[in-house]
């Protein structure tokens, strides 16, 4: 289905990784039930070799000379989303049912860890060829602090909100975001 899909857009000048998304939030939110769970599993299957070489092809075209140029702004535009997380959540927490624990010390889990702002960054690059391989360099940037500082925060967070068993607290989580933290109650995040 991938390779189909992935030369239907082709075909028709499409960009494959928004056809992959729409066609993901097409079988979460209106296939028959169930189906979201059955390809979320499969997909977990070849999830390892998978990213290896997505991060492997996107590392090769990025252009290091840029990033050098970029990194002030990076560290200065992750500082401005940090800062609007803290408060978007505190304002959000004041507005909804979140418990006030939750509202104060959630926002650092809501910190990006990659994603698909990688490959959106390439798009980027390709869809304005004056200025695309600054952004892309910035927004690679931005990916690169979120990694390392991402399962920190979010580790942080869960345990000043209070929903780490104990266990969790002793176990050690590999850097970048491949950890597995439990939360209070057996939920896995």
């Amino acid at each position: 289905m991938a390779f189909l899909a992935s030369e239907v857009a082709r075909l028709l000048d499409l960009e494959i990784l928004i056809v992959a998304l729409a066609a993901g939030f097409w079988v979460e939110n209106f296939a028959r039930a169930g189906a979201g769970e059955r390809l979320r599993s499969e997909l977990k299957r070849c999830l390892v070799p998978a990213t290896t070489v997505f991060f492997a092809v996107s590392g090769a075209g990025l252009r290091l000379g840029v990033l050098a140029d970029v990194w002030p702004w990076a560290l200065l535009f992750v500082g401005v989303r940090a800062v609007s997380l803290r408060y978007g959540v505190l304002w959000a927490g004041r507005r909804s049912g979140v418990t006030p624990v939750v509202a104060r010390e959630g926002w650092p889990g809501l910190i990006s860890q990659a994603g698909t702002a990688l490959a959106l960054a390439g798009l980027a690059r390709r869809a304005f060829p004056e200025w695309g391989v600054s952004l892309e360099a910035l927004i690679v940037a931005m990916i690169g602090v979120h990694e390392i500082v991402g399962p920190i925060c979010l580790r942080r967070a869960l345990g000043r909100a209070g929903e780490l068993t104990e266990d969790a607290h002793d176990a050690e989580a590999p850097v970048g975001g491949g950890g597995v933290v439990a939360a209070r109650g057996g939920g896995v995040q």
